[in-house]
């Protein structure tokens, strides 16, 4: 008999054209491959109830969940949703400049809730899991060892039955070494006050706020009541990215959102980012492979 979470694995599948797709006794599926599609056309599809990870390599896209604001998505990451209600539609948008490289694995809400992590306060607060009924979604930096089991999803040398049985591991491999991340990265945290993290946040929306001055550890810290560098520390166990790196990635999402969403000219949107013209079409051209002109042609 075939669950639901195989018919929706296998819908995904055949509607983006997966190069590799496993089920496994109902309760894990798996599909991986590229997806390329011309940009400006929103796509909808239902959310899947349960756990979907997806593990993005490389490329980008927008995506969209009910009462939520737009996400730009870019890899190398992992975007996380969960969901446990019924009838929930999803848009996302992809960039034909940006084709996405991606591992999805689809856990339902039945294993997450009972057997996968039962009482694991730490993985259930990242995921959102007991903060709605709706769908969640958190977005969080790839590391090495995912990448790398990711690279052997792709490469399976099994064929048929054994070939099931090889991915459907995988996935749970993958997913294993996600929640061990989340685990650490929170344990990590309690070496930290509520007052430190309350300070690191206010640093965050400092960056966010002001994406085109030119912030400095030591007036960040300053700002926020923080020696520096427990600032720098700090920062990096909650967001996953150093300070310099968290506003270089949100100075160049926010210009590929301000030229691909709103229009905006790319002179414009590179001084509203604290770049020039020429400096944002150097790093756009490292962080996503291509001019940010390729996004108003």
């Amino acid at each position: 008999m075939t669950s639901s979470l195989c018919i929706e694995g296998q819908r995904e599948a055949q509607k983006r054209g997966q190069v590799v797709q496993s089920f496994f006794d109902g309760q894990v599926a798996l599909v991986s491959g590229h997806i390329a599609r011309p940009s400006n056309i929103w796509e909808t599809e239902q959310v899947f109830e349960g756990l979907k990870l997806v593990i993005i390599e490389q490329g980008a896209l927008q995506g969209k969940l009910p009462n939520s604001t737009t996400r730009h998505i870019s890899g190398p990451c992992i975007c996380a949703i969960w969901n446990r209600g019924h009838g929930h539609e999803a848009m996302q948008l992809f960039d034909e400049c940006s084709p996405v490289t991606y591992t999805s694995i689809f856990l339902p809400a039945s294993s997450m809730e009972q057997r996968l992590i039962g009482d694991y306060e730490p993985i259930r607060d990242q995921l959102g899991i007991d903060k709605s009924f709706g769908p969640n979604m958190t977005v969080w930096p790839l590391t090495k060892s995912i990448i790398a089991l990711c690279k052997q999803v792709a490469s399976c040398p099994f064929q048929r039955g054994p070939k099931n049985f090889f991915l459907s591991g995988k996935a749970l491999e993958i997913a294993a070494h996600i929640f061990d991340g989340l685990e650490t990265q929170s344990a990590s945290l309690d070496k930290l006050s509520n007052q430190d993290i309350e300070r690191l946040y206010q640093a965050k929306e400092i960056l966010n706020a002001n994406l085109s001055f030119h912030h400095s550890i030591k007036k960040l810290s300053i700002a926020v009541s923080m020696n520096e560098k427990k600032l720098q520390c700090g920062f990096k166990r909650i967001f996953g990215n150093t300070v310099s790196e968290y506003l270089k990635t949100k100075r160049l999402d926010t210009a590929h959102n301000l030229i691909s969403v709103h229009g905006m000219s790319v002179s414009s949107a590179a001084y509203q980012v604290g770049y020039s013209p020429a400096h944002l079409s150097v790093a756009f051209m490292h962080r996503f492979g291509f001019s940010p002109k390729n996004l108003k042609s």
